[in-house]
């Protein structure tokens, strides 16, 4: 299997897994007494706790950093994920698990805007189909062209582009950051760990 083939295998297996998280959040907050940031922050903790566990046993030195690279983890974990994280879990919540998927899928065309300036990549006609093909596909398959779904409040639509902008962030740091370290689990590690930070303990 060719880089880009396994590239492209490993996206769409992690895509179907991510889709599915909007199914589950819509179904704990409908049947637990949740609030969407205690969920968000189980979510990070178990994920942290497994990644530190299963890095430690297998890939040690997944986990070794150095000191300068703290503070870009920190603002990794904090803008990249605990931000989407929480604005995600919060968008299921006002706007239903279609609506709010259809809304996160929004952040291709931010990607596309933002890597110009951030990571001097340069628009093209293929970029701008993908995008386009993106969001029709996500509409379609959610049935978000029937207005019923799009009775929503102004704070829920921002919620929802908000989910998308820093999902987007979250996908240009990530690539960014392939360059600098020579491992993918230490930079999903880290995040994580730090996202932790960010956090801190839920109230509730």
């Amino acid at each position: 299997m060719t880089p880009r083939a396994k590239g492209v295998l490993i996206g769409l297996v992690g895509t179907t897994f991510w889709a599915t998280t909007g199914i589950l959040i819509s179904y704990l907050l409908s049947h637990y007494n949740l609030q969407p940031l205690t969920l968000a922050f189980w979510r990070d903790l178990i994920v942290a706790l497994g990644l530190i566990l299963g890095l430690r046993l297998v890939q040690p030195q997944a986990l070794r950093i150095a000191r300068r690279d703290v503070v870009f983890f920190l603002a990794y974990g904090f803008v990249g994920l605990a931000a989407f994280n929480g604005l995600w879990t919060f968008s299921v919540k006002y706007n239903g698990a279609a609506v709010a998927t259809v809304l996160a899928y929004s952040s291709p065309a931010f990607i596309v805007l933002l890597a110009r300036p951030l990571l001097k990549e340069r628009f093209t006609a293929r970029k701008l189909i993908a995008v386009v093909l993106s969001l029709a596909g996500c509409v379609l398959v959610v049935e978000a062209y029937a207005a019923e779904a799009w009775r929503l409040n102004p704070v829920g639509i921002a919620v929802g582009l908000g989910t998308g902008l820093a999902f987007a962030i979250y996908s240009l740091a990530g690539k960014w950051s392939a360059k600098r370290f020579s491992s993918s689990w230490t930079v999903t590690a880290m995040a994580f760990c730090s996202r932790r930070v960010d956090w801190g303990w839920p109230t509730s």
